[in-house]
């Protein structure tokens, strides 16, 4: 028997390898003849560097850089010297774990643009920039004041563009001309746009600590940016897909450094060759912490379901907990959905490493009862 086994992390709780390995523990005492394939995977938020880190020709640099409340922390990036190419995670220097309070209208992506700069300077040709999981909110003016991007008022006066103040932006430059020679791409873990009902303030910004009041003046501040990109560049970024992503860092990924904005999970898909590895394969088991309706958009568990749909590969999704009403919403192509957690608990509790190893153990031994995979 050939199983696939392809877990995202468990945000706050487990990685992606960390998570495979229990279930393939349990399946080898499961299953007699087991052929097994583990992939650390991602959708370019969490683990995005894990699920590029047992590729060969890439090495781990380790660099210092601020995070998102701009504590100077120790991180580290990808880069493959041969062909220029680096890999960035967002969620490692700017994410939601990496600050112990969250301060939405302080928090800066100040620190992602100072690993850029490192990888630049360590001469990266090409940086792909796993977007998901940070703390900010900021629209990546943070980022581009690490690059050496200068922002003016409309009477040509430096400010000190913030969250606060976008509004004042009038104008903006560049002292780093290196940036036009480095191929930049933005991989993202959703679909949203930069502004408006369905832009990263409105969507995100509760889980980043925004209140009501906070989302409107944000959202407010970033429709001034909006319109500072239409009149600069003449793009209008809530007409691109993806430009929401990580606070609206993917937009000005996109305005200002020409980024190309791809899905996450096919992206990574791609590169480990999933589709190579779903010849012959039985089962192919998935999942992350929370599975609800932003599960089917772009994440992890819909880009698995979707390649295994076209081998007509059962597909087995484990989650910390599941939104029973994503039933209601799901097309012919889903999993079977479990949720590991078998009795009431606190989030925390649930969280925790051993509990989660136990769990996910648990409800593996029993998911191989029920198919009768002995």
């Amino acid at each position: 028997m050939k199983i696939i086994v392809a877990l995202d992390s468990f945000k706050g709780s487990m990685s992606s390898s960390e998570l495979n390995a229990v279930v393939k523990k349990r399946l080898k005492k499961e299953i007699d003849d087991l052929e097994l394939i583990e992939i650390p995977i991602s959708d370019g938020g969490e683990g995005f560097l894990e699920s590029y880190s047992h590729n060969s020709g890439f090495k781990t640099v380790k660099v210092m850089a601020h995070n998102p409340l701009m504590k100077r922390i120790n991180t580290t990036y990808l880069l493959n010297e041969s062909t220029g190419i680096a890999i960035i995670e967002s969620a490692e220097i700017i994410g939601l774990d990496k600050v112990d309070k969250l301060e939405p209208l302080e928090a800066s992506s100040f620190g992602l643009g100072e690993v850029v700069l490192d990888a630049v300077s360590n001469g990266a040709k090409e940086i792909l920039l796993g977007l998901g999981g940070s703390a900010t909110n900021d629209a990546g003016i943070g980022m581009l004041k690490a690059l050496n991007y200068e922002f003016f008022d409309e009477n040509d006066n430096y400010i000190d563009i913030r969250t606060s103040n976008m509004h004042l932006a009038a104008s903006l430059k560049s002292k780093d001309n290196r940036l036009n020679e480095v191929n930049f791409k933005a991989i993202t873990d959703v679909k949203n746009v930069f502004t408006g009902e369905n832009g990263a303030s409105n969507i995100f910004g509760p889980q980043k600590g925004l209140s009501d009041k906070d989302i409107e003046y944000v959202d407010k501040q970033f429709k001034s940016f909006k319109m500072l990109v239409k009149k600069e560049l003449n793009l209008d970024l809530d007409k691109i897909e993806g430009t929401g992503a990580a606070g609206g860092i993917s937009g000005s990924m996109k305005a200002f450094l020409d980024a190309e904005i791809l899905p996450g999970i096919d992206f990574i898909l791609e590169s480990v060759n999933f589709e190579r590895h779903c010849e012959d394969t039985d089962f192919i088991i998935t999942g992350e912490g929370r599975i609800d309706h932003q599960s089917f958009f772009g994440k992890v568990i819909q880009g698995v379901s979707e390649k295994a749909s076209l081998y007509n590969i059962p597909v087995i999704a484990l989650g910390g907990s599941v939104d029973t009403q994503i039933l209601k919403q799901l097309d012919e192509v889903y999993p079977s959905i479990f949720s590991i957690v078998n009795a009431p608990i606190f989030l925390e509790d649930a969280m925790a490493k051993e509990k989660t190893i136990s769990n996910l153990d648990f409800t593996v031994k029993n998911i191989c009862m029920l198919l009768n995979l002995k």
